[in-house]
Parts: C-alpha cells; sequence; structure tokens
C-alpha cells in the first residue's frame, strides 16, 4: 500500500489575495483533480487546510508509488479560473511505502509527513520516504536544544590568531563558536546557527556572541595595554537581516568598555548581496560606530 501527502504551494496566498471562497473553490477543483486521477478504491482525504492525503492499496514499489505521486501532482497543477484569472497550484508530496507489515495509520501519515518536509525544502517534487529521514529529524531536534542550551548560558568561544604577515606579529583573533554535542564533537557553526534561526534564536545567539567576543577583547586590552589586539566575529545573514545588530553591537561595546575599532565584523559576500540598499545602510551606521 501506498500514502501519499501532498501540500499545495503558497495556497495561502492565494487565499488572502482572492478571497476564502475562491480559496474554497480552490480546494474543490484539487479534489476533483485528485478524483480524476485516483485507482479505483484508493481513498482520498482533505489531510488538512492546505494539504491532502491518499492512500492507495495497490501493491507498488518505490518507483511506481514515486510516479503515482508525481500525476497526483500533475492534476493539481492544471490552470483553475479563479475570479477571470487563471491560478496554477504546484505541490511537493512525500510518500511511503509498506510491505508486508503495515503500521499505524498514525504512523504511515508520520512518514509521509516527515517526507514531505523533504519535499518541500527541495521544490515542487515527490519524495519517498526513508529512516534516515527519522535520523537527520533528530538531530536537527538536538542541535535546536543545544543552541538553547548555550542562550541560556555562555557562547563558547575559540579564538585563531590573526597574523600580520609582513612581521608575525599577532594583530587580533578571530571569535569561533565551539558548540560540543553530548558526545564531545564540536557541532559545524554553520548547523548551529541553522538551528538557531529555526528556533527563532538566531538574534539572540549571535548577540551573545558578540557580547562574549568583546568581553574577551577587553581583557586582552588589559593584559596587553601596549598592543592594539582586535577580535574578529562572524556575523550569519540573519543576523545582519535584524535591525537591532546595530544596537547589539553598541550594547556589546558598552557592556565590555571596549574601544570600537578593537571590534570588526566579518560578513560574507552573499549577504551583502542579498539585498544591497539595506546592506548599504547597515554598513554605513555600523561605520559610523567606529567598528571596522
Amino acid at each position: 500500500a501506498t500514502v501519499v501527502l501532498l501540500d499545495l504551494e503558497d495556497f495561502q496566498a492565494h487565499n488572502r489575495a482572492h478571497g476564502l471562497e475562491a480559496g474554497d473553490h480552490l480546494i474543490r477543483a484539487a479534489a476533483a483533480a485528485l478524483r480524476e486521477v485516483a485507482h479505483t478504491g484508493d481513498v482520498l482525504a482533505r489531510f488538512s487546510g492546505d494539504s491532502f492525503a491518499v492512500w492507495c492499496g495497490h501493491h507498488a514499489d518505490v518507483d511506481q508509488a514515486t510516479a503515482y505521486a508525481d500525476e497526483l501532482r500533475a492534476a493539481i497543477s492544471r490552470p483553475i479560473e479563479v475570479g477571470g484569472a487563471s491560478v496554477v497550484i504546484r505541490s511537493a508530496a512525500g510518500l511511503v511505502v509498506t510491505g508486508h507489515e503495515v503500521p499505524t495509520s498514525a504512523e504511515l501519515l508520520r512518514r509521509a509527513g516527515t517526507a514531505l518536509l523533504d519535499a518541500k525544502a527541495a521544490g515542487r517534487v515527490s519524495i519517498p520516504y526513508h529512516p534516515h529521514m527519522d535520523e537527520r529529524l533528530r538531530r536537527l531536534a538536538h542541535l535546536e536544544i543545544l543552541v538553547r542550551r548555550v542562550v541560556a548560558g555562555e557562547a563558547p568561544l575559540a579564538y585563531q590568531a590573526i597574523t600580520r604577515l609582513a612581521d608575525g606579529v599577532v594583530v587580533g583573533a578571530e571569535a569561533l563558536l565551539r558548540v560540543p554535542d553530548d558526545l564531545g564533537a564540536v557541532v559545524p557553526p554553520p548547523e548551529v546557527f541553522a538551528a538557531a534561526d529555526r528556533a527563532g534564536l538566531a538574534s539572540d545567539l549571535g548577540r551573545l556572541v558578540l557580547e562574549a567576543a568583546c568581553a574577551e577583547a577587553a581583557r586582552w586590552r588589559s593584559a596587553a595595554p601596549e598592543q592594539q589586539l582586535f577580535v574578529a566575529v562572524n556575523i550569519s545573514a540573519e543576523q545582519f537581516a535584524d535591525r537591532d545588530l546595530v544596537a547589539h553591537v553598541a550594547g556589546a561595546l558598552g557592556a565590555a568598555d571596549l574601544e570600537p575599532s578593537r571590534l570588526c565584523l566579518e560578513i560574507a559576500e552573499s549577504v551583502l548581496l542579498a539585498d544591497t540598499a539595506w546592506s548599504a545602510r547597515q554598513l554605513a551606521v555600523l561605520t559610523m560606530q567606529g567598528v571596522r
């Protein structure tokens, strides 16, 4: 047997643009299109506001089931007339194929839903469930737990020396986030910040790193006042887009009583190019603060 879970892309946007009546019309049209291609004996249900579930009792391998899911998606994507306009609803599909041992209906839907998450992330595609997806979801959940621990405490930072090539003198250091998992292995920083973004904590984590790095740079100044050591901090895309970034930088400098010239913010070119007008404004205000 096969269970296919389909999610209608941008349905809520169409609902807002054309009204609830039009939204109802789109749902009815999508249901009718699915009924046209569904196999005899299949069970079709509206699973939630903008998704459908299809149960097919035919024995099928994964390739056949994926092809069937593609047929269902293609049926939904036919143009539908709404308020004098032609609307095309695209979709993603997650599917699960059972063998001789059939799990509970709740488990089937959970697996199809897990596959649907990957399908939506990959675009308008149909993706079959695989057990490795559960492992990935468990890791994502664990990363979120780690991020919440960090945000509730102190940022675990390491520092990599920045050396002047001309004479080999250390002029500063880059702050590197080093979050260990439960086995002690360091989680790659991009994964940590991605988890923070999913949890809505990217700004909090970035502010914590800034504060810890500025405090450390202030200690370097006290220990070696004759050197103008600076600290470099990477700014994530989510953090750079935060309208409070300038205030966070000022707060971190003020709390550490650190001169702005001792702080260097590192921003990827791809982040700057995402919105050049916003980037120009952010960089101008940050430069006025005196940071590098």
